[in-house]
């Protein structure tokens, strides 16, 4: 963008996740390509990924994204109140007026007002578990997170941190 500006020729591509693990994409491993393809995320195949190249030389845009999407799983981010900054803006939102006040309490504060505190306790105890279970890949099998363990020892970075938050977030209506 800059050397166009200055009317020079230059290209910049933002590529996707590559398919071939080495380089960047080496460090990679099944919890985090779970965490991108459920954000819409999928990988580019070498053969795809020069189609893209080929094709990108042909338009006039000073900056693309090459990128394979799967749309049915950033539409699910979007209305889950989870996707990603950078994907969010794919998908038409309902407008404002649509959505339930701040005031109205969640779900989650209603099931909790008829327990005890320990009921409560464990309910929220679960809910944390299954949330960070999803993320951290394990799928429906939250027994195995260590509750007794920091995020650092079960394996969380800061990707996944903001991604169990914002899954926190949906699920207790804050």
């Amino acid at each position: 963008s800059y050397r166009r500006a200055n009317g020079q020729v230059g290209l910049s591509l933002a590529w996707g996740l590559w398919a071939q693990s080495e380089g960047i994409t080496g460090q990679l491993d099944d919890a985090d390509r779970a965490r991108m393809a459920r954000s819409g995320l999928e990988p580019i195949e070498s053969d795809q990924g020069l189609a893209l190249f080929d094709a990108s030389l042909a338009l006039s845009e000073p900056v693309l994204v090459p990128v394979r999407l799967n749309m049915s799983a950033v539409r699910a981010t979007v209305r889950a109140g989870i996707a990603p900054a950078l994907l969010s803006g794919l998908v038409p939102t309902p407008s404002r007026r649509t959505r339930v006040p701040q005031t109205s309490p969640s779900a989650l504060a209603e099931r909790l007002a008829d327990l005890s505190e320990d009921e409560q306790d464990r309910l929220v105890l679960e809910l944390l578990r299954a949330e960070m279970s999803t993320v951290l890949g394990y799928g429906s099998a939250s027994d195995e997170v260590d509750t007794s363990r920091g995020f650092l020892e079960l394996g969380f970075d800061s990707l996944m941190t903001v991604e169990l938050r914002n899954r926190l977030n949906v699920v207790t209506g804050l």
